[in-house]
C-alpha cells in the first residue's frame, strides 16, 4: 500500500526534484553512483539536513514521545511495551552532483548528465522498549537516520524506500547499543547516524521520573505529570547543546470535571539546536560560536477529539524568522486520538481514519534563493488497534515537522509508519 501511494505520486508529478526529467526512467538513470559537489549551496543543506533529521528523530525525541508520556503499571506483574517507527522523506533537498560515467558517453549515461541535480531520500527508524515491574521499569531507546542520494529512477527509488530499506533501517537501529560495543568511536558515518539511550522510570504516583544515559555520550531525563499531562524534558551530548521541550500533553477534560466534547489539549515550547555538529568546513561561514548559538524556538497548541471528531493545531516559530509557522484543521473518526491513561486501560478494537490540511510557513532558505513561503500542507492517516497491538500509517505533504527545520523541503512527501504493542 505504501508502495503504491508514494509511485503513483512520483510518477503523478514526475518529482522533478529527484530526477534529470519528468518521465518514469529518465535518461542517465544508469550513469551509475553520483558524486555530490562539495562547496555548493545543495551541499551545504545535505549536510545540514543531516544534522537536523539526527536531532528531530533522536533517540532521546522519540522516548520522550512515545515512552515517556504513558502510565506505568501499579501491579506486580511484569510487563512492557514496545514501539517501532520508521520515517521516510523523498526529496528532502536538491544537490548538484557529478557523474563520471557522463565523462566518456554512452547510449546509457550523455555527455548532458556529467552535472545534474538530484534529489535527497532520507529515513529515520527508531525502536523503544520498557520493561517493569510495578513502579519501576527499564527504558531502551534507539535511532537510526540516514541520507542518500535519490535514483533517478523512479520505480528504484519507490522500490529501495519502502521495501528493501526499512527492514535494515529499523534492524540496525533496534540494535545500536550493540554496534556501540563493536565500532570504535562515535556512530556517525556521515549519512548515517545511530544513537541510543538506556535507562530508568520511576513511577511516583501523581509524577513520573525518567532518567538515561545517552550512546552519543550524554545524558537524558524527563519527568511528567499524570493528571494534567504536564512534562518536561532534556537532552544533552557531549560538546553539543542542549535539546529540550515542555508543555502539556494530551489534557483530558475529565480531569478537571469538565464535558468531553472539549477535546484533548497538548501545549509544547521546544528547541532544537538547528547547526550544529557539522564537519569542519561545512558551517557555511558560520563560527562555531555562531553555529552553536542557531536554535529553533517554536511553541504549539492543538485540540484534538473536539466534538469527537475535528481536531485544530497551531504553532508558532519564535526564532529564525518569528511568524505563524503552522495552522490545520483535521477531520478523523470519532475519538480517533487516544488519552494517555487509554493507551494501556482501553482494550477496544477497531479502525480509524484522519484527513487533515492547513498552511505551514517556512525560514527563508537564501543559500538556494528561497525567502519566507507559505504552503500548503496535507496529512492522511490510516489507524488500527486491538487489545495488545496499536498501528498507524500517515501520509504527510509539507510536514510542519520538517519545515520548521529543513525550509529547504518544499513539495516533500513523507510517510510515517508506527506500530506498538503491549505485553
Amino acid at each position: 500500500m505504501i508502495a503504491f501511494i508514494t509511485l503513483f505520486w512520483a510518477v503523478l508529478t514526475g518529482d522533478a526534484a529527484a530526477a534529470q526529467s519528468s518521465t518514469f526512467a529518465p535518461e542517465g538513470s544508469e550513469c551509475g553512483d553520483p558524486q555530490l559537489i562539495a562547496g555548493t549551496a545543495g551541499f551545504r543543506n545535505t549536510q545540514e539536513a543531516i544534522v537536523r533529521q539526527a536531532n528531530t528523530y533522536s533517540a532521546s525525541a522519540f522516548a520522550a514521545r512515545h515512552l515517556d508520556r504513558e502510565r506505568s503499571g501499579d501491579n506486580d506483574d511484569w510487563g512492557g511495551r514496545f514501539v517501532v517507527e520508521l520515517n521516510t522523506t523523498y526529496g528532502a533537498t536538491k544537490l548538484p552532483v557529478f557523474q563520471p560515467d557522463a565523462v566518456n558517453p554512452s547510449d546509457a549515461c550523455s555527455a548532458a548528465n556529467r552535472v545534474v541535480s538530484r534529489g535527497l531520500d532520507m529515513q529515520a527508524g527508531n525502536f523503544g522498549l520498557t520493561v517493569g515491574k510495578g513502579r519501576w521499569s527499564f527504558l531502551l531507546s534507539t535511532s537510526l537516520t540516514s541520507a542518500a542520494t535519490a535514483s533517478s529512477d523512479q520505480f528504484s527509488r519507490v522500490l529501495m524506500n519502502t521495501v528493501i530499506a526499512p527492514p535494515y533501517v529499523v534492524g540496525f537501529a533496534a540494535t545500536a547499543p550493540l554496534w556501540d560495543v563493536v565500532v570504535p568511536g562515535p556512530l556517525d558515518f556521515g549519512g548515517v547516524k545511530l544513537d541510543w539511550l538506556a535507562g530508568a522510570r520511576a513511577d511516583l504516583g501523581p509524577a513520573q521520573l525518567s532518567a538515561a544515559w545517552l550512546g552519543s555520550r550524554g545524558g537524558y531525563a524527563q519527568l511528567s505529570e499524570r493528571t494534567l499531562g504536564a512534562y518536561v524534558f532534556a537532552a544533552k551530548s557531549i560538546g553539543q547543546p542542549v535539546i529540550w521541550q515542555t508543555g502539556m500533553d494530551r489534557l483530558d477534560p475529565e480531569a478537571l470535571g469538565l464535558d468531553a466534547a472539549i477535546g484533548l489539549t497538548s501545549l509544547r515550547y521546544e528547541v532544537i539546536p538547528t547547526a550544529v555538529g557539522l564537519p569542519s568546513g561545512l558551517t557555511g561561514g558560520l563560527s562555531e560560536a555562531a553555529a552553536k548559538a542557531s536554535r529553533l524556538r517554536v511553541g504549539g497548541l492543538s485540540q484534538q477529539n473536539l466534538a469527537r471528531v475535528l481536531d485544530l493545531a497551531g504553532r508558532y516559530r519564535l526564532a529564525p524568522d518569528p511568524a505563524i509557522s503552522e495552522l490545520a484543521l483535521g477531520l478523523h473518526t470519532p475519538d480517533y486520538h487516544r488519552g494517555r491513561s487509554a493507551d494501556e486501560d482501553d482494550d477496544d478494537e477497531g479502525m480509524g481514519a484522519l484527513a487533515s490540511g492547513g498552511m505551514v510557513s517556512t525560514p527563508a532558505a537564501y543559500a538556494q534563493g528561497l525567502a519566507p513561503a507559505t504552503l500548503p500542507s496535507a496529512r492522511v492517516e490510516l489507524s488500527g488497534q486491538n487489545e495488545d497491538y496499536t498501528g498507524r500509517l500517515a501520509v504527510i505533504y509539507n510536514d510542519p515537522e520538517q519545515l520548521q527545520l529543513y525550509p529547504f523541503a518544499r513539495g516533500a512527501l513523507s510517510y510515517q509508519l508506527t506500530v506498538a504493542g503491549t505485553f
